[in-house]
């Protein structure tokens, strides 16, 4: 499903604090989400979602951050009949929601200029 859409991230707001020893860095960015092929014939919108970054270093080297996605590329109603009878009549509403998220960790082997 998801290499049917492409994904735009743009970013938003980028934080990075310093403390003694450790470094903490975050952002959050804007999702676009942009149906392709099927998902474009069968009338599907465009979509909108946030990103979360996050990562921790407290050694030069190494760091261990996350990430998490919410996007919401969907939603429809329509009025359904009951099979039974034409005196019942339903509702149907269909959400198309992606969460996404991964952990990772950041190695930076060159602190310093290589001649």
């Amino acid at each position: 499903m998801f290499n049917r859409l492409s994904i735009i991230l743009l970013f938003i707001i980028s934080v990075s604090v310093n403390y003694t020893s450790t470094t903490v860095e975050g952002n959050i960015g804007l999702m676009c989400l942009s149906p392709k092929n099927e998902f474009k014939n069968q009338g599907v919108p465009i979509g909108l979602g946030l990103d979360f970054n996050g990562i921790i270093c407290s050694l030069k080297e190494l760091g261990f951050g996350i990430n998490f996605g919410l996007s919401q590329y969907g939603c429809s109603k329509r009025s359904v009949t009951h099979y039974f009878s034409d005196l019942i009549a339903m509702e149907e509403e269909t959400k198309n929601n992606i969460l996404s998220g991964h952990l990772f960790f950041k190695l930076t082997p060159f602190n310093k200029p290589i001649i």
